[in-house]
C-alpha cells in the first residue's frame, strides 16, 4: 500500500487492454475487477465507461458483494441482485459469469502421476483413486474461460 499522512494513495492501473470480444476472459475479467476499484475509490465515470465495455460482450452484469465467485458491479448500498430463490439450496441466486479454468488432455504415468496423487492426498479429503480424470487431464496454466451459472449474490 502507497500512503501519505496516513491516507492510503495506491494508484489504480490499468493492466491489460480494452477487451475487443467475449473470448478474451482474462481481460474482461480485469476490466470488471479494476472498474470495481475505480468506483471503491470514487472514479464513478471512469467505473461506469469499464462496465459499458465490458456488458457489450457479456450482458448486463449484477450487483454482488465482493466475495461472490461471480464477476458483476460492486455497490456501496446493500441491495445486490437477485434472480430467484433456490428451493433446493434454500439461498438468493443470481446468473453471473464465472471464471473457469481450460484443461486440456494430459495423461500421466511413471513418477509424474505418483507426484500427482500424492499432492492431491495432501490437499483435499477427497479419495484421489475414485477421481477417474486425475490423471487424464490437468488446467492449462494462464487458460481462463467464462461460464454462465446460477451462483448466490454474497
Amino acid at each position: 500500500m502507497d500512503a501519505f499522512m496516513g491516507e492510503e494513495v495506491t494508484p489504480t492501473y490499468v493492466r491489460k487492454v480494452r477487451p475487443t470480444n467475449r473470448r478474451q476472459a482474462s481481460n474482461l475479467i480485469s476490466w470488471i475487477k479494476t472498474g470495481n476499484l475505480f468506483y471503491k475509490k470514487g472514479y464513478w465515470l471512469t467505473a461506469q465507461h469499464m462496465f459499458s465495455v465490458c456488458e457489450r460482450y457479456l450482458g448486463k452484469l449484477p450487483v454482488v458483494s465482493e466475495t461472490s465467485s461471480g464477476l458483476g458491479r460492486n455497490s456501496f448500498l446493500p441491495d445486490l441482485t437477485i434472480e430467484r430463490w433456490s428451493k433446493s439450496l434454500h439461498r438468493p441466486e443470481v446468473r453471473a459469469w464465472v471464471a473457469e479454468p481450460v484443461y486440456r488432455t494430459d495423461t500421466l504415468d511413471g513418477y509424474g502421476a505418483l507426484q500427482k496423487s500424492l499432492l492431491r492426498l495432501t490437499r483435499s479429503h477427497s479419495d484421489p483413486i475414485s477421481d477417474e480424470e486425475n490423471l487424464q487431464r490437468s488446467a492449462r496454466y494462464g487458460s481462463v474461460t467464462l461460464k454462465s451459472r446460477w451462483i448466490t449474490p454474497y
